[in-house]
């Protein structure tokens, strides 16, 4: 059983319950069935939407069910979300980075995402903090300024102390699809 996050606050769910025991967050907002992403999406911030499949019949005069099947990108250019630190006591986890771009990002994710649901596509899986894609690297930060790292390069005969932090952004959404053949 894959280990399931509050989408408000991070913390591990308690199965079970129906509410967050660290910050309150209704789960299943009160409606039994967590499948409706149009009405979550609709303003919802913090959620994770899951998908629950419609039962395929098992009458044994139907044909089984014949699926096309197509994964959803969206992608952001290298340096375009802004940083999450992954460095040093504050730094964010990979967990904790993608809750963040997800509750950031989700207004912009969604629209895009109800165009293909409009078409008869359905997600395989939940759509939430992991669809994000991260990318890390690496970043110098220094308090000298350009001509404080200049006299230091000089002086340490071009060999360079700079530290470097290692920051996350967003890289990209990611979630398949699939949808009845028609």
């Amino acid at each position: 059983m894959e280990a399931e996050f509050c989408p408000s606050c991070g913390k591990l769910r308690s199965s079970g319950l129906r509410f967050c025991g660290s910050c309150g967050f209704e789960f299943d907002g009160g409606q039994g069935q967590v499948g409706a992403i149009r009405q979550q999406a609709s303003g919802t911030a913090n959620t994770t939407f899951a998908w629950e499949a419609a039962p395929v019949a098992t009458a044994p005069a139907q044909r089984l069910t014949e699926w096309e099947y197509h994964t959803f990108v969206l992608k952001w250019e290298h340096k375009k979300t802004g940083w999450i630190s992954a460095s040093g006591p504050n730094g964010y986890t990979d967990v904790a980075a993608r809750l963040s771009y997800w509750q950031d990002y989700q207004k912009v994710i969604m629209p895009e995402l109800l165009k293909w649901l409009d078409q008869g596509w359905e997600p395989i899986g939940d759509i939430g903090p992991s669809c994000i894609e991260l990318r890390t690297f690496k970043s110098a930060t220094t308090g000298r300024g350009p001509i404080g790292l200049a006299v230091e390069t000089t002086l340490t005969f071009g060999i360079n102390l700079v530290a470097r932090d290692w920051f996350y952004e967003l890289a990209a959404f990611t979630v398949n699809l699939r949808r009845r053949k028609r």
